[in-house]
């Protein structure tokens, strides 16, 4: 038996529909997960606990629920004995330049959100229960309102690219994502730390994921480019008068973000992962985005 958070979200819904397919039992949490109390009750008879209830964006409470939600998950987890898999992200490293990155990279978050990840992979780590720690970076799919309708919207309302859109970029499915995570509360752990990276293991650059939006939803790939350290100068200023985030938001397409999958392969052979073309494919109509 297995207990799921954040079950209603993007990704908790696709893993729902996994555990369904597989004919895993699960029970879907209900209410608060920062209610130790009520976690560990639904927790009772549970092998394993799937936690991917984390909040992305800032809404009054901040990200404390982060650390707060692992730290209730976890308790319930060593009562009743169970195994956690607890969603993490890439963002952990920071917003700097990263090539094939692995698993030993130096946690460097500079935002509260990642900070707040970092604080809840800490507090599981800090808890001694058995779990496993998975990374991604962009995940997209059916049901995707932020990755793909960012992303077409960057690279149809800019007047240029980012140095050509030359920065490359690892994706992850989001159903290929939901396949690890059920595989992950189950397979024998291997030996070493159990942080993992889930990518396609097939980056795209910026300029071939901008042709590929345009080819499926139409609009035009701007025929200027800039140089990086321009525009980082231009957002650097903004940020610094209206308090934005421009920064973050361009080293997240402007500057290599891939992440190596070799180890969760090393771990997990038989994977195989949906072509970035193709998962496209999959991904609901942008018309609602356009505006």
């Amino acid at each position: 038996m297995l207990l799921l958070t954040g079950w209603r979200g993007f990704i908790g819904a696709r893993v729902v529909r996994r555990l369904e397919a597989d004919g895993v039992p699960f029970r879907r949490l209900e209410g608060d997960v920062r209610q130790a109390a009520s976690v560990l009750e639904q927790a009772r008879g549970c092998d394993a606990i799937v936690h991917v209830a984390f909040r992305n964006i800032d809404r009054g409470d901040g990200f404390a629920v982060n650390p707060e939600g692992t730290a209730a998950v976890a308790q319930a987890a060593a009562a009743v004995g169970a195994r956690v898999v607890a969603l993490s992200t890439v963002g952990v490293y920071g917003h700097g330049r990263h090539v094939d990155a692995d698993e030993t990279t130096p946690l460097a978050p500079d935002t509260e959100f990642s900070k707040s990840r970092a604080e809840a992979e800490r507090v599981l780590v800090a808890s001694g229960v058995e779990h496993v720690r998975l990374r991604h970076r962009f995940v997209y799919g059916p049901g995707d309102a932020h990755v793909v309708p960012r992303l077409y919207r960057a690279v149809t309302r800019a007047p240029f690219l980012v140095d050509r859109g030359a920065a490359r970029l690892s994706f992850v499915h989001v159903d290929d994502l939901a396949r690890v995570i059920v595989r992950a509360a189950a397979a024998p752990l291997p030996a070493g730390e159990p942080v993992f990276h889930v990518t396609d293991g097939a980056p795209q650059s910026l300029r071939a994921v901008a042709d590929a939006l345009v080819g499926r939803f139409g609009g035009r790939v701007p025929a200027r480019s800039v140089p990086y350290g321009a525009v980082d100068l231009v957002a650097r200023a903004v940020d610094a008068v209206r308090g934005s985030h421009l920064r973050e938001q361009l080293a997240l397409v402007g500057r290599d973000q891939t992440f190596s999958n070799r180890k969760l392969l090393a771990w997990l052979p038989e994977l195989a992962f949906v072509p970035f073309a193709d998962g496209l494919a999959s991904v609901d109509d942008l018309q609602a985005h356009r505006s």
